[in-house]
Formats: structure tokens, C-alpha cells, sequence
């Protein structure tokens, strides 16, 4: 059996030649400047959107120097880290050199020199029991005395 040959079916999006019709504000064809004009126009409206925001940004910056000023602060205070509490039994190393005032290098560098408690491992994290620590502690201070 053979197969009538193939007939395309006209494409839609594509008119024919004699109904083709060009609008002169969007035709670069017609105009070869109207895309120029068009993003000149575009780049004219953003320049004016930035410089109105950062007319709104200067007056809120002025809000925040004066309310600042009202309350007799001149810096932002940056808010103490978390050290853990007597409810959590387990220290990050994070809390650990929070609570010893270190550098989590140092104590990184005090644990290989084998000068902290064993930490416990649950894989590959690191805690120490908030008891150990306190004991450990408790243990150095009656040793500097």
C-alpha cells in the first residue's frame, strides 16, 4: 500500500506576503531607528526609577542617623553569641570556644595537643558533655591557684 505524499499544512504564525502588515512604532524594517529610540526610552525610565530610589534610601538613612542620634548610640551593638546553656548537655566546638573566649583555631589546636576534654563523637561532629567541660574547668582553676 502506498501513502498519498505528504501536503503540508500552511503555518499560521506566517501570513501571506500580500497581508503582511507593519506597525510603524514596533518595525525596525520601517524605521531602523525606532529600536534605538525605544531602548533610549527604556534606559531614560530606569535612570529615573534609581535616582527616586535613591532619593527614598538618603531620607531613611537620615531617619536612622536621627533616631540613632535621639537615643545617644553611635555604633550598632552586635548581639553576644549563644553559649550553651545548663538545659543543653552538649557543646559544639563553636560553644566550647565561646565559652573558654577562644578562637575555634585555638581550640582546635588545644585539642590535638590532647589540653581538652575527649570530645564525643556522633560521626563526624564533635560535642563535649556541658558536665565534663564545667568539671574540666572546675579542675584547671584549682590547679592556677
Amino acid at each position: 500500500m502506498t501513502r498519498p505524499p505528504a501536503t503540508r499544512a500552511p503555518l499560521a504564525h506566517v501570513a501571506p506576503s500580500s497581508n503582511v502588515r507593519h506597525d510603524p512604532a514596533y518595525s525596525a524594517s520601517v524605521d531602523p531607528g525606532a529600536t534605538q529610540r525605544v531602548c533610549v526610552e527604556a534606559l531614560r525610565r530606569i535612570s529615573n526609577l534609581h535616582a527616586d530610589f535613591a532619593a527614598e534610601l538618603g531620607g531613611l538613612a537620615q531617619i536612622l542617623e536621627e533616631t540613632v542620634a535621639h537615643c545617644g548610640e553611635t555604633s550598632l551593638i552586635a548581639p553576644l553569641p549563644e553559649i550553651a546553656t545548663p538545659e543543653r548537655d552538649l557543646l559544639t566546638s563553636t560553644d566550647l570556644a565561646n565559652l573558654l573566649q577562644c578562637h575555634p583555631r585555638t581550640l582546635r589546636r588545644r585539642e590535638l595537643l590532647g589540653e581538652l576534654p575527649a570530645p564525643i563523637r556522633t560521626g563526624r561532629r564533635k560535642r563535649w558533655l556541658r558536665a565534663t567541660v564545667d568539671v574540666w574547668l572546675a579542675d584547671r582553676e584549682g590547679n592556677l591557684r
